[in-house]
């Protein structure tokens, strides 16, 4: 049985049984081999852009035996897949606006999917923002801290209406600020680090126009440390 990183874990976790996925980025094929070794997929479209992933995961099918139930194309983003071949699409290790960019490109595809699983490297709070205002409601999201750094996974359904999404929830994840995550105090204190040093660095500089970057920073964290104290609250009120 192939072994899956924790942040693929996690993915893998928010595939329904029985779908048709096209995993974007594919790289060696993990996340799809073990979906079919777990029996939860039938059958699986992986896509990759470079010679050298391409030709490694069309190798990883032939030493899992996998080749029936998962075909490899090679291709820009959703670019190989017409309409209507997947149900679920999974895009994993991108940057936020590349998921956006590679969304965007394939719109008649991503219209005829049925389910979206997401994880950004970056740029979370746009790819939020995206899909709110494409009609996407998130379902679900995981947090997953792994070598050092937290992994945000979003599980995403078509509703036809647009979402508007509040600043916090943009920021944070509305899921994940509900259900209260296990993770989310570490999540906000490792973020709050992060502006404030980038707070640090506006305030040593004298260029004027970073005053308004300034504020808005500081408007973040007064939001994030809200939410601690929240927290903070509860977990007094429980004892």
């Amino acid at each position: 049985m192939l072994q899956l990183s924790k942040r693929l874990q996690a993915v893998a976790a928010m595939v329904p049984n029985g779908k048709t996925i096209v995993d974007i980025g594919t790289d060696h094929a993990q996340l799809l081999i073990s979906l079919v070794q777990q029996q939860k997929i039938t059958r699986a479209i992986g896509i990759e852009l470079t010679d050298g992933p391409f030709a490694n995961a069309c190798r990883q099918l032939v030493r899992h035996n996998c080749r029936d139930r998962v075909e490899i194309r090679q291709g820009d983003g959703l670019q190989p897949l017409r309409p209507g071949e997947a149900e679920l699409a999974v895009i994993s290790g991108l940057g936020g606006n590349a998921i956006i960019r590679i969304l965007e490109e394939s719109s008649e595809v991503v219209a005829t999917l049925q389910h979206m699983i997401i994880q950004p490297m970056g740029q979370v709070g746009e790819v939020r923002a995206w899909l709110g205002h494409q009609g996407w409601r998130i379902e679900k999201e995981e947090l997953i801290r792994e070598g050092g750094h937290f992994y945000v996974i979003i599980s995403a359904v078509p509703t036809g209406t647009a979402i508007t999404l509040t600043d916090l929830e943009l920021e944070i994840g509305p899921k994940l600020l509900s259900t209260r995550h296990p993770l989310l105090e570490s999540y906000i204190l490792r973020k709050l680090q992060q502006q404030r040093t980038i707070l640090q660095q506006l305030a040593n500089s004298r260029l004027f126009s970073c005053a308004d970057k300034a504020q808005a920073i500081q408007n973040r964290i007064v939001r994030w440390e809200a939410v601690l104290d929240e927290i903070a609250e509860e977990a007094a009120d429980a004892e």
